[in-house]
């Protein structure tokens, strides 16, 4: 793994440990109260924070395929966007919707959120890695191309 493949995964990494801090908040309260953390896995919240990781991810593309000077085939962020919509994004909030109107939520529900959630979590970590990378594509001006302005304070663009 490469120094840029590891500066690139810390930063995805401190996104996703402060998407997961409630979760850490949460877990705590629980087991202080009834001694086990068993139940976490029952809360809804597992939704909210797939469809932040998804929301996230696609931020991410979005902003890599903008901010980078290699030419993207739109077509293809559009398809990656739409899945993420489509196939994550939209059945997580169903799901999470479900759950919050439910007295005592299925086991496939429980079990589709956190499907859903490690989905989003490796999705995160791939799509987002590709758009972080897009974004740090960006050409390096050459010294011939500086501009002098004569006062020799100009900044080195």
């Amino acid at each position: 793994m490469s120094r840029k493949d590891i500066n690139t995964f810390s930063l995805l990494l401190s996104e996703v440990l402060f998407t997961m801090f409630p979760f850490i908040v949460i877990a705590i309260t629980i087991f202080y109260k009834q001694g086990t953390t068993t139940s976490i896995f029952q809360y809804p919240d597992w939704a909210v924070a797939a469809s932040v990781l998804n929301g996230q991810s696609v931020i991410k593309l979005i902003s890599g395929a903008i901010a980078s000077d290699i030419k993207t085939h739109w077509q293809r962020v559009a398809l990656i966007v739409t899945l993420l919509i489509v196939v994550c994004f939209a059945p997580s909030l169903i799901i999470l919707t479900l759950l919050l109107i439910s007295d005592k939520p299925s086991d496939f529900l429980i079990s589709a959120q956190l499907i859903l959630f490690l989905l989003s979590f490796i999705g995160f970590f791939w799509i987002g890695k590709t758009g972080h990378d897009l974004a740090e594509h960006i050409e390096t001006k050459k010294p011939n191309d500086y501009v002098d302005d004569g006062r020799g304070d100009s900044p080195r663009l």
